[in-house]
């Protein structure tokens, strides 16, 4: 499972959502846990998390 410490691009399963995390933007790991299911609901979290950069 990708960390996105090092950068790189967090899609949803459907391809609905996908943002761009440039290298040295995150302090902390996150991690990419979308699920598939019947109805579409985005959450990004861990909630407070704050980037040293611009997220595209």
């Amino acid at each position: 499972m990708q960390d996105y410490l090092d950068g790189g691009t967090i899609r949803s399963p459907d391809g609905a959502i996908a943002f761009v995390v440039p290298a040295g933007a995150l302090t902390t790991t996150i991690t990419n846990q979308s699920l598939t299911g019947i109805e579409r609901a985005y959450r990004f979290s861990p909630d407070g998390t704050n980037s040293l950069k611009q997220l595209d």
